[in-house]
């Protein structure tokens, strides 16, 4: 990974206030993390598996080969324990128990099981102590999975999104791992993140109380896991305005998910009522209708729920 540079990420006003952070006193030990730190928490965070790599190149593959997914999984006794009791839940199972990894790929389909074996990896990555100020509990992960579900089903109602359908459900999963790094960052503001909770999350937010945001952490930690180009736009620019978007249906599919889940409150202790000009700006854009996403996100509440129990 390449050194970063301080002046990548922390801009000019920023350098210039450090010491004087919001919400503290001049002499006050500066809050905003610097560069070495920000490295490494990203070194810190494990790597995906190299499974995660092989399904995120065979979903896009027409011709993936099933027989293989199934091999992979079951030489991992962990994961195809994981694997078995997510086909089990209440949600997924059709008639009789699932016993085998075969069973299960061929009840659920490929690309139901790989989406399985990908929320493993996120949660695993993530740690059980994953804690992110005005987030329920687990809530960064709940979030992130009901934006990969979402996103996935969201190309069946919205044509604009149809050629992108096969990336979708990894960018919406992976879109905010930038959060799963700046986590150990957030205690240190959480008094003034909970005194603005609808906002100080968002990269506005996060800069002026960091210097440093989500998205751009996401990027350098894109880089740090090797993952596909085509994920880079989702990661981090979900939040960046329409026009500099317009022209990425990937990452406005994404975009307009992340700020239905924001205008909802989803896994959150709060709302942010300033998403709603930002999900109707981004479906005219997509040519839809707010109450189509709005029911996507309601129709994967379900599925989220049932995943989510599976790691207990």
């Amino acid at each position: 990974m390449a050194k970063l540079r301080y002046d990548d990420y922390v801009s000019r006003d920023s350098r210039r206030s450090r010491g004087t952070a919001a919400g503290s006193n001049t002499g006050v030990a500066d809050v905003r993390p610097s560069t070495a730190e920000v490295d490494a928490a990203i070194r810190r965070l494990p790597a995906l598996p190299a499974l995660l790599h092989e399904l995120m190149r065979e979903l896009r593959d027409a011709d993936a080969d099933i027989k293989h997914l199934e091999e992979r999984i079951s030489s991992d006794a962990s994961l195809t324990t994981r694997v078995l009791k997510m086909a089990n839940s209440p949600f997924y199972v059709r008639s009789g128990e699932v016993v085998d990894v075969g069973r299960a790929v061929m009840t659920l389909g490929f690309r139901t099981v790989a989406n399985l074996v990908m929320a493993a990896g996120l949660r695993n990555t993530m740690g059980g102590s994953l804690g992110v100020p005005t987030f329920e509990p687990n809530g960064v992960f709940l979030f992130s999975l009901a934006s990969g579900l979402a996103s996935a089903r969201l190309p069946r109602k919205v044509g604009a999104l149809r050629e992108v359908a096969d990336e979708m459900f990894v960018a919406g999963l992976l879109h905010d791992v930038g959060r799963i790094a700046m986590s150990e960052f957030y205690p240190r503001v959480r008094r003034e993140i909970e005194a603005n909770a609808a906002t100080a999350l968002e990269p506005v937010g996060e800069h002026r109380l960091l210097g440093i945001d989500h998205q751009q952490v996401g990027g350098l930690v894109h880089e740090r896991w090797g993952l596909p180009d085509e994920l880079l736009g989702a990661i981090t620019r979900h939040h960046e305005p329409i026009d500099a978007i317009r022209d990425d249906p990937l990452v406005l599919g994404v975009a307009v998910v992340n700020a239905m889940l924001d205008l909802h409150g989803y896994a959150r202790t709060c709302r942010n009522p300033n998403a709603s000009g930002r999900v109707e700006s981004l479906c005219r854009e997509l040519d839809t209708a707010p109450e189509r996403v709005e029911d996507v996100i309601a129709s994967v509440e379900d599925e989220v729920s049932s995943i989510a129990g599976s790691f207990a």
